[in-house]
C-alpha cells in the first residue's frame, strides 16, 4: 500500500505543480486534486491511466529488487507453466462465477459507507468516450500491466510464503491483502472476493501465469463493457445473479478437481 500510495503521490505533485502554474494557490489546488468532479486524477483518462501505470511500475520496481536481493528459486516464487485447458477453463469459470457475487459484496459497502471517490468513476472516466487507439492503451495500463505486476505479488510471492501453513489460508489471506492494496473501500470489498478466484486458480494449475489470464480478462471485460455498452454498476443487490454465478463457479472447481496428477503442482519449497 506504501507504494500505491508513493506512486499517487508522484501522479499528484506533478498535476499540483501544474495547477499552481496556472495560478492556483495551494488551498484551491488541494481542493482541484480532491474534486471528483474536475481533478484530473479522477476525470481525465490520461492523467488516470498515468497514475495507473506509475502504481504498477513501482510495485514492479519493488519485486525486482526484492528477486534480486533474495534470488529465490523461480519456479517457487513464480511459477508460470502452462496450465492445462480444462483447469484453465475452470480457472475462468470460477472467477467469472465469483464475480456477481464481487459486485453484491461492493454494493453492500458502498450503502455502508458511501463515497463520491469510487473506482467505477475512474472506470468509466477512463474507457467510455476513449478512441480505438485509446482504449489500446488503456487495455494494456489497466488490463494487462496490473495483471502481470498484482498476481506475480499477490499469487505469487505472497501466495508461495503462506502454502507452508494450508492451501485455504495460502488463498485467502493473499486475498485480502489483494483487496487493501486497492485503498477504495467499495474496490477493496469486490477484489477480496475476486482474489479468492485468482487465489484458487493459482493453487489448483500450480501456475501464476492462470492467475495472470483470468485476471487480464475479467479487467479487459469490464473495460470494454464500459466503452461499447455503457455498462456501470445499477447499485441494487442481484442475490439471483450471485446465485448462478456460485453454481458456475462450483462448476468451475470440479474442473479443477477433474485435471490429472494435480498433486505435482505442490512442489515443495527448496532450501537456499
Amino acid at each position: 500500500m506504501v507504494v500505491v500510495l508513493g506512486g499517487g503521490l508522484v501522479v499528484g505533485v506533478v498535476v499540483a505543480l501544474l495547477a499552481m502554474r496556472e495560478g492556483l494557490g495551494p488551498e484551491q489546488t488541494l481542493k482541484f486534486l480532491l474534486s471528483p468532479e474536475v481533478s484530473p486524477l479522477m476525470t481525465s483518462p490520461t492523467w488516470i491511466a498515468l497514475g495507473i501505470a506509475v502504481n504498477e511500475l513501482l510495485v514492479a520496481l519493488m519485486l525486482f529488487l526484492w528477486l534480486r536481493r533474495y534470488r529465490p528459486p523461480r519456479r517457487d516464487v513464480l511459477p508460470l507453466r502452462v496450465p492445462a485447458l480444462r483447469a484453465l477453463g475452470g480457472a475462468l469459470l470460477v472467477v467469472a462465477g465469483l464475480t456477481p457475487a464481487a459486485e453484491l459484496t461492493s454494493e453492500v459497502v458502498y450503502r455502508l459507507a458511501p463515497s463520491e471517490l469510487s473506482a467505477e468513476g475512474m472506470v468509466i472516466a477512463i474507457a467510455r468516450d476513449v478512441s480505438v487507439p485509446g482504449l489500446v492503451g488503456v487495455l494494456l495500463v489497466a488490463a494487462l500491466l496490473p495483471a502481470l505486476v498484482e498476481e506475480a505479488l499477490f499469487r505469487g510471492i505472497i501466495t508461495r510464503a503462506f502454502m507452508k501453513r494450508s492451501q485455504a489460508v495460502a488463498v485467502v489471506v493473499p486475498s485480502l491483502m489483494f483487496g487493501a492494496f486497492h485503498l477504495e473501500p467499495t474496490q477493496a470489498a469486490g477484489t477480496f472476493v475476486l482474489g479468492l478466484g485468482f487465489g484458487l486458480a493459482r493453487i489448483h494449475t500450480g501456475s501464476v501465469l492462470t492467475s495472470m489470464i483470468c485476471h487480464f480478462i475479467y479487467n479487459a471485460v469490464v473495460i470494454l463493457r464500459v466503452h461499447f455498452g455503457g455498462r456501470t454498476g445499477d447499485h441494487e443487490l442481484h442475490f439471483g445473479q450471485v446465485g448462478l454465478g456460485l453454481s458456475l463457479a462450483a462448476l468451475g472447481y470440479v474442473l479443477f478437481l477433474s485435471v490429472p496428477d494435480r498433486r505435482s503442482f505442490f512442489p515443495p519449497p527448496r532450501l537456499g
